[in-house]
């Protein structure tokens, strides 16, 4: 068997078992067609929930541990997420918060951002991997890289109807993977993809196609996991057809995972610290104002 990351064992409530409805990821505020429940194959690969899936991601999905700064760091790299309490709202508490905890090994913050609306569709888990360069006295700058190692949110409001959030261990997603679903496994870490390819009608996304693979190393080493339902095939792949199957069984798994996942809610003034790299996160549906504040960084261990 594939070794699986430790994780101290945690009490949670689960949500009701299948059928369990999956998540409103509503596209047609980003896409403008009618959203039935599935992402519309011209758009991007179906994504369902799938009960012979279960047990694949039974125990991935977790409530991050709420603690001290002091133990900030060690519990990150066991669990890959925790949850600091006790910061004014507001973008300079994250980037405190990053110091506090990665400490010399900060290498470099990007802009915050803020995420203050009166209701929003669920998000699906995903990792962060937004990609924004611009220029700044003729200089090309990084304003948002792709590589960023962490990522924070600092709960400024929390909506009183839904909006919880959801924290998935992606190292331990990739290793049933392997294991369970070998065909999957050398999709993930041999083929190259299109990672933002729903996203080009954006005003803020590059044109150009940002190839990768879903599992990809460091070059020390450090696994880096990613999924994102904006994902395509490159353009002229010789293999599309069975990449898009392979696209859309990797949708399914972290649909149904996200489907079973425990929920858990940020109260105002509490910091999601997440290991970009490692973990996966999204969102429930809300209907009643919630403000977030969130910021990603890079550290020494980045790429």
């Amino acid at each position: 068997m594939t070794h699986e990351p430790e994780r101290r064992a945690q009490a949670v409530v689960k949500p009701p078992p299948y059928p369990h409805p999956a998540p409103d990821w509503n596209l047609d505020s980003c896409q403008g067609e009618e959203f039935d429940g599935n992402v519309p194959r011209e758009r991007g690969p179906f994504a369902r929930v799938r009960p012979e899936l279960e047990t694949l991601v039974e125990g991935v999905a977790f409530v991050p541990e709420r603690t001290e700064v002091t133990d900030a760091r060690a519990v990150l790299e066991r669990d890959g997420a925790l949850i600091l309490s006790g910061y004014r709202p507001g973008p300079d508490s994250l980037a405190r918060a990053a110091a506090e905890v990665l400490g010399a090994d900060l290498r470099h913050v990007q802009p915050a951002r803020i995420n203050d609306s009166d209701r929003g569709d669920g998000l699906p888990l995903h990792t962060e991997s937004r990609c924004q360069v611009i220029e700044v006295g003729g200089v090309t700058v990084d304003l948002y890289g792709p590589d960023a190692d962490y990522l924070l949110i600092l709960c400024g409001s929390q909506s009183t109807t839904g909006g919880a959030s959801i924290v998935a261990d992606g190292y331990r997603l990739v290793a049933r993977i392997k294991d369970a679903r070998p065909e999957l496994w050398g999709f993930l870490t041999g083929a190259d993809i299109d990672r933002l390819a729903l996203w080009r009608d954006l005003p803020d996304i590059p044109t150009t196609p940002s190839a990768c693979r879903h599992v990809e190393y460091t070059h020390a080493g450090r696994m880096i996991v990613k999924a994102s339902w904006g994902a395509r095939p490159l353009p002229r792949d010789t293999r599309r057809d069975e990449h898009e199957r392979m696209l859309e069984l990797y949708a399914d798994v972290w649909t149904t995972l996200t489907a079973g996942a425990p929920r858990f809610t940020l109260a105002t003034g509490e910091i999601l610290f997440v290991d970009n790299y490692r973990c996966l996160h999204g969102v429930d549906a809300y209907e009643t104002r919630r403000i977030m504040h969130s910021l990603t960084v890079r550290s020494v261990y980045a790429r």
